[in-house]
């Protein structure tokens, strides 16, 4: 394993990055096509995720922002 470098994903961006990385690698024949796919199976698994973080943070701010909404009703 020595020599491989630590792959970091923390946005969509970087997912991006890394699948067009991994196509040119596999069309170069640069990567096996196992590897291959098991890298692009985690990283699907991986974008789910972030997706859904993205959307449960997002609802969270709606959230808040509504019982703000409410509140600032009935002070009223």
């Amino acid at each position: 394993m020595a020599g491989k470098r630590h792959i970091r994903l923390d946005s969509l961006r970087d997912g991006q990055k890394f699948l067009s990385k991994l196509i040119n690698q596999r069309y170069r024949d640069e990567i096996a096509g196992d590897v291959c796919r098991d890298l692009g199976f985690l990283l699907k698994i991986y974008l789910t995720y972030f997706e859904s973080f993205q959307l449960d943070s997002k609802i969270s701010e709606l959230e808040e922002k509504l019982n703000q909404i409410k509140n600032n009703k009935k002070d009223e």
